[in-house]
This record gives C-alpha cells, structure tokens and sequence, in this order.
C-alpha cells in the first residue's frame, strides 16, 4: 500500500498544528515536549502488550514490549524535534520523515530480530 503524503497541502504547518495541540499548552518547549512523549508511552504501554495467553511461549530473555518501549522513548523525541523543529517547505519535511522512518524501521526490525536470536540462542 502507497501514499500520497506529498500530495498533502500544508504538510508542516498541518503536523504542527496537531502536535502543539497535544503539548497541551501554547508554549513549544523541550519540557512540554518530553511531558507529550510520557503522555504517549502512557497509552501505546496500554496498548501494546504480549497477550497473557502468550506469555509463556515467549524467550526468556527477549521481551518485544520492553524493547519497543525503549525504541520508542529513544526515537519519538527525535520525531517530534524533526517536525517542530522544520523550517523548510513541505517536501523537504516529507523527505526528512520519510528517510527518518525508513531508520526508524530498519533499527527497530533489526532490535527484534537481535532480541529474537539472542532469546533463541539462550533457549537452546
């Protein structure tokens, strides 16, 4: 499945527009902005979960919940600072997103595959 996000008008004052609306403040500071990344790991930590069924099959050292907590609490700043902090016009914010989530995906598929091996190797 592809998209059109360059198609989309206003791309950068649209991303800002949401996001500043969820600093809940009017302020854009790197407090307000860690405060936003706990208020999102609050919810995905509600959301992303290994069923209870599924607990027991999983490798004793490799936890897939932890390490994406982790990735996300290390990349998620990056990405709010990288649309906050654009100052260019929407294809170079299109172009730096889609380099950045290209990293962001090689990084977390190779964590879990690392984690899965190493879970694996532990096992055996």
């Amino acid at each position: 499945m592809k998209g059109n996000v360059a198609g989309i008008k206003n791309l950068t004052d649209r991303l800002k527009k949401v996001i500043k609306k969820y600093l809940r403040s009017e302020v854009d500071s790197k407090e307000n902005r860690a405060a936003l990344v706990q208020r999102i790991l609050k919810t995905l930590r509600k959301i992303i979960s290994v069923p209870a069924n599924l607990q027991d099959t999983l490798c004793e050292d490799f936890d897939p919940t932890s390490l994406l907590d982790d990735l996300i609490t290390e990349d998620l700043p990056r990405l709010l600072d990288t649309i906050l902090d654009h100052r260019g016009d929407d294809q170079s914010l299109y172009d730096s997103l889609k380099v950045y989530g290209a990293k962001i995906s090689y990084k977390w598929i190779s964590e879990m595959e690392d984690g899965f091996v190493d879970g694996v190797v532990h096992a055996i």
